[in-house]
């Protein structure tokens, strides 16, 4: 994970490697991201992809915390394109 600046106000989080445990974060993106099976295996297997937007670094910390107990590897980088906060996005959503 790489150290970011609290100086932004969003920030995305980017799935760089899926690790040993493709089936298992592909699982996650699907409950991440709400895409399909077919969508969330063409995305795991074509990295990497920014995974969500305008999140804060909180959320970001926590999805980052979630995938890479699956060992996938997680980068977060400032997002500099998003204008308001991610509401889709539901932290609940990870189990």
């Amino acid at each position: 994970m790489e150290n970011t600046s609290d100086k932004y106000n969003f920030y995305k989080v980017i799935l760089a490697d899926y690790g040993t445990e493709k089936v298992k974060v592909i699982k996650a993106v699907r409950e991440t991201t709400n895409l399909g099976l077919k969508d969330a295996k063409n995305f795991v297997e074509s990295l990497p992809h920014t995974l969500l937007l305008g999140l804060s670094k909180d959320d970001c910390d926590a999805v980052s915390d979630y995938f890479s107990v699956l060992g996938a590897k997680i980068e977060i980088k400032p997002d500099t394109e998003s204008k308001e906060k991610n509401t889709s996005f539901d932290l609940n959503a990870l189990s």
